[in-house]
């Protein structure tokens, strides 16, 4: 046998096992055993994105799923006005691109915030996984029904809600849900926002957004460098309310 027939081999094989660790990490995949992980890290693609470049785009035929290993993405929809409406953040661990029963063209686009590293299964695989695994198909159920509860809560803020506080509502839940602790009180949140994007996120404008921050800032609950902006440390959580 060739050498270099066995080292492209074994290097076919350390893929393939890098690959099903990385999936053992995903909190959705969890009721699958080994053996399902194994066939699912067979059937996926690997692959990166460079930070700034899609996913997918809008109106792009729906051909797989995906699975965020490393980074992150904003999943939004473009207006008439050519304005960008971001509707979720993926980080680490998530799964996007998964509403895809009834339709056949993407009505949203993925965008890498950072580089990124993604796993894709193709559509009729998922299917085939939700179809066959009941638990994994009710965690995508919640997933689906929680993004929507997500999206009627920004547009209740947006009607109710002052700017200021549907920032300050939006670094709460980041840092709730993606933010590590730092000591006992401070939250560290690398969110690869720009003020454009917060405001998309937020229905506010790039400049209230600057205003806010800074304001928060100046009061102390929260802490940023001039440098990395996008790294904000969370010092008073509670008073994010």
């Amino acid at each position: 046998m060739p050498i270099s027939f066995i080292l492209l081999s074994n290097d076919r094989n350390m893929i393939h096992a890098s690959k099903f660790v990385m999936l053992k990490e995903f909190k959705l995949l969890s009721s699958f055993d080994e053996q399902d992980l194994d066939g699912i890290a067979k059937k996926s693609t690997f692959f990166s994105v460079q930070k700034g470049l899609p996913v997918y785009k809008l109106g792009d035929p729906i051909a797989n799923v995906y699975f965020l290993a490393k980074g992150s993405i904003k999943v939004g929809t473009t207006t008439s006005e050519d304005k960008d409406l971001i509707k979720n953040i993926m980080f680490q661990g998530d799964i996007f691109g998964e509403n895809v029963f009834s339709v056949k063209q993407r009505s949203e686009f993925a965008i890498a915030l950072e580089d990124c590293k993604l796993f894709s299964i193709s559509l009729s695989y998922y299917n085939h996984l939700v179809e066959t695994n009941s638990t994994f198909r009710e965690a995508i159920l919640e997933l689906m029904i929680s993004n929507l509860r997500n999206l009627q809560k920004r547009r209740q803020n947006f009607v109710f809600t002052k700017a200021k506080y549907r920032i300050m509502s939006f670094i709460k839940e980041l840092a709730e849900d993606r933010g590590v602790r730092i000591g006992i009180d401070e939250i560290l949140v690398n969110h690869n926002l720009s003020h454009k994007e917060i405001a998309n996120v937020t229905d506010t404008s790039r400049q209230t957004v600057a205003r806010v921050l800074g304001e928060l800032k100046d009061e102390k609950i929260i802490h940023f460098g001039p440098r990395k902006p996008s790294r904000i440390l969370v010092r008073d959580i509670l008073k994010l309310t």
